[in-house]
């Protein structure tokens, strides 16, 4: 199946979900970040979810990175609730200040790579497992994506970060 997400779309979708993502954690105070069980279902902190999303970026980089080096992407493979756990746990490691810049950095890298790569790289046919090939842009668009939206992980979440922002906890 073709790619239907062109990289100029893929990196304007990108950009565009970051700015929402960004005007909210800016508008929450530093001690909202740290409080446990107040994002979604009540699982993740601020902080948890910064990691988490970082963490699947990181995962589309490197994803790119292997396919450029002809290699098997990176990905993991099992529970998606065991591999969300795993990640925010690894993330949860990281000092505050630490944790955003990174997750700062790894958004600009990952539109940057996009951006720049070669468009025939874009199309590459990429093995996932025994799974048929999938063209690289389409493969990227599946580890940042939510259902029926590649590219779109942070729609999954920016309904919950914003019913945070509009009531943060208290105390």
């Amino acid at each position: 199946m073709p790619v239907t997400t062109s990289q100029a779309q893929a990196t304007a979708d990108l950009e565009r979900l970051d700015r929402q993502y960004q005007d909210l954690l800016t508008s929450l105070a530093d001690a909202h970040w740290e409080r446990p069980g107040t994002i979604g279902g009540g699982d993740w902190s601020l902080r948890d979810l910064v990691g988490h999303i970082m963490s699947w970026e990181e995962l589309a980089l490197g994803a790119i990175s292997a396919a450029e080096a002809d290699r098997p992407p990176p990905l993991p493979d099992g529970d998606i609730d065991e591999i969300n756990r795993e990640m925010v746990a690894r993330q949860g490691q990281l000092p505050l200040e630490e944790l955003r810049q990174r997750a700062t950095r790894t958004h600009a890298q990952l539109i940057q790579t996009i951006s720049e790569l070669p468009p025939a790289t874009w199309v590459m046919p990429v093995s996932v497992g025994d799974d048929p090939p999938l063209e690289l842009g389409e493969l990227v668009g599946r580890v940042l994506g939510a259902e029926d939206h590649p590219f779109g992980h942070l729609t999954a979440h920016l309904g919950d970060l914003r019913s945070f922002a509009e009531a943060p906890p208290t105390s």
